[in-house]
């Protein structure tokens, strides 16, 4: 696709005038390959380009978010909580009231 970049008159389509901006080829006109050539390059009547091709602007994609398989996390292996072993008791030695 391409638009014009000034305005022209293209002999080739009934004089139509095209101003910048406008799309061309208009709608119901189908230049030849050739003619295309002649507008956009400085090969033609007024030695200037007149339309110039409108690129696709690049559409960022945006990425679907990945399905992931959240694969289970080894944690460390809990130790046994040891028991404490009950401190003995100390006997108290019974005083002798002998």
């Amino acid at each position: 696709m391409y638009k014009a970049i000034v305005t022209f008159k293209d002999l080739k389509d009934d004089s139509y005038t095209y101003h910048p901006g406008d799309k061309y080829p208009r709608d119901g006109f189908t230049p030849t390959p050739e003619r295309i050539e002649e507008l956009s390059t400085e090969k033609n009547r007024r030695g200037i380009p007149v339309i110039a091709e409108i690129k696709p602007k690049k559409e960022t994609k945006k990425e679907e978010p990945k399905a992931e398989i959240e694969e289970p996390k080894e944690e460390p292996a809990e130790e046994p909580v040891k028991a404490e072993a009950p401190k003995p008791k100390r006997e108290r030695k019974k005083k002798n009231a002998d």
